[in-house]
């Protein structure tokens, strides 16, 4: 709170530095034009001719924005001068085939959240504005749910959320506080864990991820992440390596860490959350237990079992993780998960248990379609017992509707959630596979 209210203080003190400045060069001008006193650091309004009301009101206007517009300006300066930080690592933008992802290098866990939260500013605070305004439901203000996981979090977790707090102030230079980002590290958590199950309503999300494990004991596979289109603005992927842990490339939505990610051990995670009708538990947020799996994971049995270890979870979600050999798929609720089986295997944003659906499922036959079109069209790929990432990347392109069924698009490109990222084990991009296609860094 300190650095907030020393920001503060130092904006205060930049505007009245700045009007005294303004002050002095206007007296200083007046004496050289050989003026005396009487002066007015307002002058008097006397306009003649037409519209003289109006030009009046102009100029009184003019004014106001001025000292508007500067005490702001002095105020963001403030903030970039006071969250000013010297940390050890280093960020900087890179691009793979026009798809532009963020790298990062940090020594500990402070200097990475700040160089993210440096980098990312303008897509937090866009983030932070947008879960402000769909976590306000019913009257209800969910954000001070986010408060009941704090003490789940593990200390090194909470130094990244303070670093990237700090960074995002500075690099945005209006506040960015802990709790903003602690907000948006529950966000899903909170819409789908709280916010869903408790009010029985809300929108949805529609991603699509289909796993493989082909003929020759290699995995193949991916996934669309599918949100309302105004969200595309806060997606950024990012590369980071953080010392003596694993390398990361990760989707976020602002300064959330979404379980869509690779890691150098070749581990890959893809999940679809699910709309339920039970509340999820306050435990470790998704998006934190995700991070420490990918940092920890050697190999998709030792993911799974980290996953498995939780005895609660904070929302109903699919989860696919694999390796160079094994891929493993789990589909969870708060209080239980269920295996699944098959080859291929698609995963939408239902369970495929027709007892779970009828008994936990919020939104009846929502994402039938598109998990039957998925299914089909993977399995028609999958003939030859293998597929290959450019039919998976096929797959996740499919605009159209099959035999006119309703919503079963696996890409969407228009309507309340549409497509705007997507990855494999090889590739990556923002927007839709139509967009470019990045090859992965790790």
């Amino acid at each position: 709170m300190i650095p907030y209210l020393l920001s503060l203080i130092l904006g205060i003190a930049l505007t009245v530095g700045f009007w005294l400045l303004i002050i002095f060069l206007y007296r200083f001008i007046r004496k050289r034009k050989g003026h005396e006193k009487p002066y007015h650091l307002f002058p008097r309004f006397s306009f003649r001719g037409k519209l003289p009301r109006l030009k009046k009101g102009l100029a009184i206007t003019g004014y106001i924005f001025l000292l508007l517009s500067s005490t702001l300006f002095l105020y963001n300066m403030a903030n970039k001068i006071t969250f000013y930080r010297i940390v050890d690592g280093y960020a900087e933008w890179r691009e793979s085939n026009g798809q532009q992802y963020l790298y990062v290098e940090a020594d500990d866990y402070y200097s990475l959240g700040y160089l993210k939260g440096e980098y990312m500013a303008s897509k937090i605070a866009y983030i932070n504005l947008a879960s402000y305004l769909m976590l306000q439901y019913n009257g209800e203000n969910y954000r001070t749910y986010a408060n009941n996981y704090l003490s789940y979090i593990p200390d090194e977790y909470i130094e990244q959320m303070q670093g990237m707090a700090d960074g995002a102030t500075h690099g945005f230079g209006f506040p960015i506080t802990f709790e903003d980002i602690l907000v948006e590290n529950c966000f899903l958590d909170l819409l789908y864990g709280q916010v869903y199950p408790l009010s029985a309503g809300g929108t949805v999300m529609g991603c699509t991820a289909i796993g493989a494990n082909n003929s020759d004991g290699t995995i193949t596979m991916g996934q669309n992440f599918d949100l309302n289109p105004l969200a595309e603005h806060g997606l950024t992927y990012v590369h980071y390596k953080i010392t003596g842990k694993a390398e990361v490339f990760c989707l976020h939505l602002g300064a959330l860490k979404l379980p869509i990610a690779k890691n150098s051990n070749n581990v890959s995670t893809v999940a679809n959350v699910i709309g339920s009708k039970l509340v999820g538990e306050f435990t470790v947020p998704s998006c934190i237990f995700t991070q420490y799996c990918l940092e920890t994971a050697t190999n998709a049995t030792h993911a799974y079992n980290l996953f498995a270890s939780l005895a609660k979870r904070p929302a109903a979600y699919n989860l696919m993780v694999c390796d160079e050999n094994e891929l493993i798929a789990v589909q969870n609720l708060p209080h239980d998960y269920r295996l699944r089986s098959g080859n291929p295997i698609v995963q939408s944003n239902r369970f495929v248990y027709s007892d779970w659906n009828e008994d936990y499922f919020l939104w009846g036959d929502y994402s039938t379609n598109r998990q039957y079109r998925a299914e089909l069209e993977a399995n028609n790929s999958f003939i030859d017992n293998y597929l290959t990432n450019q039919e998976l990347l096929t797959i996740l392109g499919l605009k159209e509707e099959y035999n006119n069924l309703e919503d079963s698009e696996i890409c969407r490109t228009s309507g309340r959630s549409n497509t705007l990222a997507f990855i494999t084990r090889e590739s990556f991009g923002i927007g839709t596979v139509h967009d470019g296609v990045g090859e992965l860094p790790i």
